[in-house]
């Protein structure tokens, strides 16, 4: 998509996996998101089988973690830069 809109600035593209071309960028998202879904449903299944899981024991306590650490990195990542720097 990148390249698509600044074809000037792309010199180069790797490509690392397959990606319909007839996708719009709405519909990637959704089918993006609908995968890392599914395999986070596996991840958390295999975790919850360890005691020392750190998602926690039930699904709702396994997806409110993640959710949780995932809004912590976001935050740190759109904090304005620091006074000075």
């Amino acid at each position: 998509m990148y390249a698509a809109a600044h074809p000037d600035k792309v010199r180069a593209i790797v490509l690392d996996g397959a990606v319909s071309p007839d996708l719009t960028a709405s519909e990637f998202r959704l089918s993006s998101f609908t995968g890392l879904q599914a395999r986070f449903g596996d991840f958390a299944a295999l975790c919850a089988k360890s005691p020392d899981c750190v998602l926690g024991p039930t699904p709702r306590l396994r997806t409110t973690a993640c959710t949780r650490s995932s809004s912590r990195s976001s935050r740190r990542r759109h904090r304005p830069p620091a006074a000075g720097t």
